[in-house]
């Protein structure tokens, strides 16, 4: 089962960037940011029942546009999972270790809330790789993964008129306008966001029997200047 879900996710982010390529027009620059979140973690091993663990996670992640609507991105996370309590007289091991989530980016909305804010609803869907440490032990394990990530983004927009005497449009009416810079369009200039999402994650794992986890993440990023076109300075 595993397999086969992983090889799903892979074959629907393959077919949106045959998609995305085919409509061109890149929107804006890359993205990079910084995220922390915390999830409730089930695990279960039968005939044991299913208990929960807490789990932290924080990170750093880069994303590349290939349209208005799909982007491609890696992420990097630290995690950490909690034993599980003692109730029933056993436990689930508590673990932490390195994950690279390499993932697509779905934006369905966008919403203009003011002139210096911009809302944004999408989804993530990622497959997950994971080296782990049995807390306490020397035993390391692997095991991969999938998740969906629903996520609103608060995206801040320069203010209007805030740029630099020499970025202004050049006065109506004047005859030379080569010599006057052109007003940088939005794509050109630094731009950040905050990311609330909420991480569902299926994990495939050889002990046991279910692993899921579902939380909360915060996020900040940073959409980085576009370059210019045709070379110019």
């Amino acid at each position: 089962m595993g397999r086969k879900t992983i090889g799903a996710v892979l074959g629907i982010a393959l077919y949106a960037v045959v998609c995305a390529v085919a409509a061109g027009g890149v929107p804006q620059g890359p993205a990079v940011g910084l995220g922390v979140g915390a999830a409730v973690v089930l695990s279960g091993s039968e005939p044991f029942p299913v208990k929960a663990q807490g789990q932290f996670r924080s990170g750093a992640f880069a994303q590349a546009h290939l349209n208005p609507w799909l982007g491609l991105g890696l992420a990097a996370h630290w995690h950490h999972t909690a034993a599980s309590d003692l109730s029933g007289g056993f436990y689930y091991r508590g673990h932490q270790g390195a994950e690279l989530r390499p993932y697509a980016s779905f934006r369905w909305l966008e919403h203009p809330a003011s002139e210096t804010l911009e809302l944004a609803v999408g989804n993530l869907l990622a497959v997950i790789l994971r080296y782990d440490r049995y807390l306490l032990t020397y035993r390391y394990f692997f095991y991969m993964g999938v998740a969906a990530e629903p996520y609103l983004e608060l995206h801040f927009l320069p203010r209007a008129g805030g740029e630099p005497p020499a970025l202004q449009d050049a006065p109506a009416g004047t005859d030379d306008q080569s010599e006057v810079p052109r007003r940088r369009s939005g794509p050109s200039r630094t731009r950040h966001s905050l990311v609330v999402s909420v991480p569902l994650d299926l994990y495939f794992r050889r002990d046991l029997s279910l692993s899921t986890a579902a939380g909360l993440a915060l996020s900040w990023k940073m959409y980085l200047p576009k370059g210019p076109k045709g070379g110019a300075p």
